[in-house]
């Protein structure tokens, strides 16, 4: 009697192993990027109906920012925030939203060096990014933007202003 207690116990832990990891790797959908066929984990950044597509970008790398099912009271502005120092940060873009005239639209940004924006050189960009969803009581979406650069983009080799 024993016996077949201590297996039915092994046996529960082992099923229980078992599906704790199948929930984890569910957890993290993996895609294989077609380029350099390296696998990519999604770390999708999300904020009520508002989502980036990544946490972290390489300079040179365009942010798909998705809005989906806007409320009706959804008004506002997503303000796409850059470093400036170790310590503040700076408007880089703003895009407006109204869930009465739109629930869901994507639109793509990507972070360049620009004179009128004052990004200069690369280090401009970056570092810690914010986006504000001024109007509304949505939490801010942090993401990085690092040091690499994608393979052939040569518009950060040198400083434009």
């Amino acid at each position: 009697m024993k016996k077949i207690l201590i297996g039915i116990i092994i046996g529960v832990v082992v099923i229980g192993i078992t599906y704790g990891f199948s929930i984890n790797k569910s957890q993290n959908t993996v895609f294989i990027n077609e380029l350099t066929k390296e696998p990519i984990v999604d770390t999708t950044q999300k904020s009520g109906p508002f989502q980036i597509n990544k946490s972290q970008y390489k300079l040179g790398e365009r942010i798909f920012f998705v809005v989906d099912e806007l409320q009706n009271k959804d008004k506002g502005q997503a303000i796409f925030f850059r470093p400036l120092n170790s310590t503040h940060s700076t408007p880089y873009k703003e895009i407006q939203f109204d869930g009465k005239m739109k629930n869901s639209f994507n639109q793509m940004i990507k972070p360049e060096l620009e004179e009128k924006l004052g990004t200069c050189k690369k280090e401009d960009l970056i570092g810690n990014w914010t986006i504000w969803f001024r109007g509304t009581n949505y939490s801010n979406i942090e993401f990085q933007i690092t040091k690499e650069i994608i393979k052939g983009e040569t518009k950060f080799d040198k400083q434009i202003c």
